[in-house]
Order: structure tokens, then sequence, then C-alpha cells
């Protein structure tokens, strides 16, 4: 059955446990989580995904090249964080 579920992100976690093939609908706050909102059928057998959440103005050469972006969020406090996902790990090219 398909659904849509909620993973909630951090600067130290980066593995997200989640159904194969989950595609991604958005990335936002909500309230001071950063959120990510994905298609999943649950029948699918759970993998790993890794995101990186990177706030603005931090040092990036010690972040992957492989990585795609997926939004940038705003939290109520003026943080301003940016989402993306490392293909490297998932086999995405």
């Amino acid at each position: 059955m398909k659904t849509i579920y909620k993973y909630v992100l951090s600067t130290v976690q980066r593995s997200v446990s989640i159904p194969d093939k989950a595609k991604i609908l958005s990335c936002q706050a909500q309230g001071f989580d950063i959120c990510l909102w994905c298609e999943v059928d649950a029948d699918e057998p759970i993998v790993l995904r890794y995101f990186e959440v990177i706030g603005t103005g931090w040092d990036l050469s010690e972040y992957s090249d492989a990585l795609n972006f997926l939004a940038t969020v705003q939290l109520p406090n003026g943080l301003v964080y940016h989402v993306f996902e490392e293909l490297q790990k998932v086999g995405i090219k």
C-alpha cells in the first residue's frame, strides 16, 4: 500500500531507515524540526538512505562531492539549513 511518511532529519544522524524506492516529495521545517515527506510502499524492504543537513556558512570540504540538493529550510529561530541526499551510498548516479 502506498502512503506518505514523515521523517525528521538532523545534523547529527545521517542515515534514515526508509522503504526501498521511496519517492521524496518535500523537505521543510515543521516547527523546529527539519522534516522529509516521502511517498512509500510500506511493503517494500527497508533500506538506509543518507542525508546531510548543512548549515549556512559551514565548511563544505568535509562533505561528499556526491550530494544531491533537496531543499533549503528556514527554522523559526532564524537558522537556515540546506538538505542534501548522499547519492553514492544509495547507488544512484
